[in-house]
C-alpha cells in the first residue's frame, strides 16, 4: 500500500507532466518503504538521488511546457521552482554530509509541501493554458 497515494484529482491534464508527478509520488513511496524496512544507506542514497534528479528534470520540463504555452505567470512559477530547487539542494547537502535522518524531513517536504501543495495551488493555475500547447508544437 502506498504511503503517498496518487489521486487523479492531482492531474493537471498534460500527459507527460502528470506522468512525471506520478513518478515522483512513486519514488517517494519507494523511499518511504525503504526507510520502513531499514534498508542499507546505499539503497536510501540511490533512491534519494533518483527522487531529487527526477524532481529537477520535472521542473525544467514543466517550465519548458509553460514557456511554449506563453504562460503569463511563468516568471512567478520559475521563482517558486527556484525556491524548491534551493531547498532540495540544502536537503541533499545535509544528507550527504552525514545527516541521514534528514530523509524524514525530505519526504514530507517533497510530497506534502511541494507535490500536494504545489500541484493543488500553483500548477492548477496553468491548466487553462495547456490546450494552447498543442496548437504551438512544431
Amino acid at each position: 500500500m502506498s504511503h503517498f497515494p496518487w489521486n487523479d484529482e492531482y492531474a493537471v491534464g498534460h500527459p507527460e507532466i502528470d506522468a512525471q508527478h506520478r513518478q515522483i509520488f512513486s519514488l517517494a513511496n519507494e523511499l518511504h518503504e525503504s526507510l520502513t524496512l531499514k534498508m542499507p544507506d546505499e539503497v536510501l542514497a540511490d533512491l534519494l538521488l533518483d527522487l531529487l534528479q527526477v524532481t529537477r528534470n520535472h521542473l525544467i520540463f514543466e517550465e519548458g511546457i509553460l514557456e511554449k504555452a506563453n504562460y503569463p505567470d511563468l516568471a512567478i512559477h520559475r521563482a517558486i521552482h527556484a525556491a524548491l530547487q534551493q531547498q532540495l539542494e540544502v536537503y541533499e547537502n545535509r544528507y550527504f554530509s552525514g545527516e541521514k535522518q534528514i530523509v524524514m524531513e525530505i519526504l514530507p517536504f517533497v510530497v506534502g509541501e511541494w507535490l500536494l501543495g504545489h500541484i493543488s495551488e500553483v500548477d492548477r493555475a496553468y491548466i487553462p493554458w495547456l490546450p494552447k500547447i498543442d496548437s504551438q508544437q512544431d
